[in-house]
């Protein structure tokens, strides 16, 4: 096992541990991905990809916006995490959202797919930010 792999094992288990991540008091995740929400106009129809999307703070209101003519794609390493924000999906009664168990750094999606990347809190993580930044603005039209 590598360095990197050990790393990732890390943080999949210490996302995975926190189960009331949303209601943590030490956390401004849900303030900022709510500050990032208001900065980005989205419109009804658009393709969004959230990026360790986590517990859906920036995936389930960004799918209530695109509306049913668009679709959100949420991806996240972290089990526990995903199963949080199926809960919120379902209580929320929203069918344009996929949510994908994966490391970000190695899923493919082809050129242009999405109109809009977010990734909230998460890109620190990322070993490699100039890679990983470039291919996210590959998957924008241009």
């Amino acid at each position: 096992m590598t360095d990197l792999d050990i790393y990732k094992q890390q943080l999949k288990e210490f996302y995975g541990s926190r189960t009331n991540y949303d209601h943590e008091k030490d956390t401004r995740h849900p303030l900022e991905a709510k500050i990032l929400l208001e900065f980005v106009t989205l419109h009804s129809g658009q393709k969004i990809l959230d990026v360790a999307t986590g517990t859906g703070l920036v995936a389930i209101p960004a799918a209530e916006k695109v509306g049913s003519e668009g679709y959100v794609i949420g991806i996240d390493i972290t089990p526990g995490m995903l199963h949080q924000a199926r809960l919120k999906i379902a209580a929320a009664r929203l069918q344009n959202i996929e949510l994908i168990e994966a490391d970000a750094e190695y899923f493919n999606f082809s050129d242009n797919t999405f109109d809009v990347v977010f990734c909230c809190e998460a890109i620190v993580l990322f070993p490699d930010i100039i890679a990983i930044l470039k291919k996210w603005y590959k998957l924008r039209p241009r």
